[in-house]
């Protein structure tokens, strides 16, 4: 059954979808390197995806960042990630997205809560979300995440589910994933009144799987010292994946990324020249002012 969407809701998502084509545009007019283009040609798809199939009163999909995205891809749902959403939002806008801070805290959100959580909830309390069929989440990364996607539930009164991803790879946790991804499909079929097709998922899952090789040759490649590349760059290898896993523009961006790194590394050049340290930062930078992160 597809939902009514509130007009202010789907010009939120458009006008991410036009300033993110309007980068993507830009970056390619002037030569940039191909990753930066790949990447914003992504994000702007991904937006577009969404916003069309909201504006075609057809159903989408709000899910964490840590889901099967290649899943959804596969089953043609289209999807969008309310704390990424919530990220973009408050980084195009620092006043606006104290206000949505202070939105989510007035609902009785701890104002320790994780800054994307709560940018999240207080775009989903004021409307400024799209309302989904269901929400789909994890038990991955954090405690908070499992929280959060049930307060979006409540909040938008839907269905959600949970993708209990095990702690092990032994075989009974393997079984136990393979059950719970059961479980999970026969969720979307039943909520988006669809059929898994498992030619079209293959397909989804190798083009993935390039994307992930690529991606590993790049790990190895930031092994190198120094280091081809800062933390700023290497939150899009994360992002990317996110919002076009299963799509071309994944594999498009990391081929693009792997070749310029390794020229990088085989002409011995890093972000840094005469790298000492390293440090290891884990989930969201600060992206109020990411002069930070350079100079971290």
């Amino acid at each position: 059954m597809a939902t009514v969407q509130k007009n202010s809701a789907l010009e939120e998502f458009q006008a991410n979808a036009d300033r993110m084509m309007g980068t993507y545009d830009r970056l390619k007019a002037r030569g940039a390197k191909g990753s930066e283009v790949y990447f914003w040609e992504g994000m702007a798809n991904y937006y577009q995806r969404v916003t069309d199939a909201a504006k075609e009163s057809r159903s989408v999909l709000c899910c964490g960042m840590f889901v099967p995205h290649e899943l959804f891809a596969g089953m043609d749902i289209p999807y969008y990630i309310a704390e990424n959403h919530g990220v973009m939002t408050f980084q195009s806008d620092m006043e606006q997205g104290m206000n949505l801070f202070d939105t989510a805290e007035r609902a009785g959100m701890a104002a320790d809560i994780c800054s994307p959580h709560r940018a999240a909830t207080g775009l989903a309390l004021l409307g400024r979300t799209l309302q989904p069929q269901a929400v789909v989440h994890t038990a991955t990364t954090c405690d908070q995440t499992i929280q959060l996607y049930q307060v979006l539930a409540d909040i938008h009164n839907v269905p959600s589910f949970i993708v209990d991803t095990p702690y092990g790879a032994r075989p009974a946790d393997i079984t136990y994933a393979k059950e719970n991804m059961k479980e999970l499909i026969a969720f979307l079929e039943q909520q988006f009144n669809t059929k898994l097709d498992p030619t079209k998922l293959r397909e989804r899952i190798e083009i993935s799987c390039e994307a992930y090789s690529y991606w590993e040759k790049i790990c190895e490649l930031r092994k190198a010292v120094p280091c081809p590349t800062g933390g700023r760059e290497a939150v899009k290898d994360t992002t990317i994946l996110l919002v076009a896993a299963g799509r071309e523009e994944s594999v498009n961006y990391y081929k693009a990324r792997y070749e310029e790194l390794k020229e990088k590394v085989d002409k011995g050049e890093g972000i840094i020249p005469n790298e000492k340290h390293r440090l290891a930062w884990l989930y969201v930078l600060p992206f109020f002012d990411l002069k930070m992160a350079d100079w971290l």
